[in-house]
């Protein structure tokens, strides 16, 4: 709705990027230990099955001329979801494929032939955070 609003007033559109991330076990602790309550769905498959919810809700002509859609990950199964859903919908315009520089090069290669353009993002952090970097690339070996 606020997207839609800030276009109204004639703003730019925006865009959000869709990623499931890959540390359900690292959330756990951490809303353990600060007495938090879990702030991501309790499973791998309840995650899966809203990242699909989500990406029925977001690929609308509705939708997407207001936000473009970052579809993010390396998951070839919700790729392709995306995209042929984007398709049967005709909001492919809205949509853009993201996936990790340096990640899966063979599949980044083949999405990048299937949908005509791939985005490589890759995170940036202060090197006082570098711990958190170093983090990151761990999760990334598993």
């Amino acid at each position: 709705d606020w997207a839609a609003r800030r276009r109204a007033a004639g703003g730019a559109g925006i865009k959000v990027r869709l990623v499931k991330g890959a540390n359900l076990p690292m959330e756990r602790v951490e809303a353990e230990v600060h007495g938090w309550p879990l702030a991501t769905w309790g499973s791998k498959q309840e995650t899966d099955a809203h990242y699909k919810r989500v990406l029925d809700w977001a690929l609308t002509p509705e939708r997407i001329a207001n936000v473009r859609l970052g579809v993010a990950g390396h998951n070839l199964f919700d790729v392709a979801h995306a995209w042929l859903l984007a398709g049967e919908r005709g909001v492919r315009h809205g949509v853009e494929v993201e996936m990790l520089l340096g990640m899966a090069p063979g599949q980044a290669e083949a999405v990048r032939r299937d949908v005509g353009g791939l985005l490589l993002y890759t995170p940036v952090v202060a090197p006082r955070e570098f711990d958190v970097a170093i983090a990151y690339l761990v999760r990334r070996l598993e």
